[in-house]
């Protein structure tokens, strides 16, 4: 119980510093963006059969991409925040998906071609779940480019 107590404090702490403090967050939408296109990238890679042959890659080709959008994301601060957030709003919405449809068949299968374990190739219905993510990323940034976003900028709001 103490341990969900300190999890759920950190959690707060963390999430008000990356509200609170402008370049924190910025930098954080940045990183997870870099983090969920690194993903992608491992597992496009290993549809053309090229494996990381060690976690230790892995993890370096996830904080490599996590760093690079990151501070990419602290110069184009509009654009890569929209990209940014319906990535991670996709990926949210697709996960919520698979969770209520397979219980997190796919999800498990991405995060085996992370954590380099071997497992079985999910059905066609299972990609037509994971094809929901690039669908509500194009939704997501055409919604922020053409409604909510418009005439806003991160610079006016300090």
């Amino acid at each position: 119980m103490c341990v969900v107590g300190v999890a759920l404090g950190a959690g707060i702490l963390f999430g008000l510093i990356t509200m609170l403090v402008q370049y924190v967050g910025l930098f954080m939408t940045g990183f997870h963006t870099g983090l969920f296109l690194a993903v992608i990238s491992l597992g496009i890679a290993e549809t053309f059969y090229w494996q990381p042959s060690s976690v230790w890659m892995t993890a370096g080709v996830l904080l490599g991409g996590g760093l690079l959008f990151a501070i990419l994301n602290l110069y184009w601060q509009k654009g890569l925040t929209v990209i940014g957030t319906s990535v991670y709003g996709g990926a949210i919405m697709a996960g919520a998906l698979d969770y209520f449809v397979e219980k997190f068949l796919m999800v498990k299968w991405v995060w085996d071609r992370v954590a380099l374990h071997n497992s079985n190739v999910p059905c066609w219905f299972s990609w037509l779940i994971l094809s929901v993510w690039p669908f509500m990323i194009f939704v997501g940034m055409i919604t922020q480019w053409a409604i909510t976003g418009r005439g806003i900028y991160h610079q006016e709001c300090e």
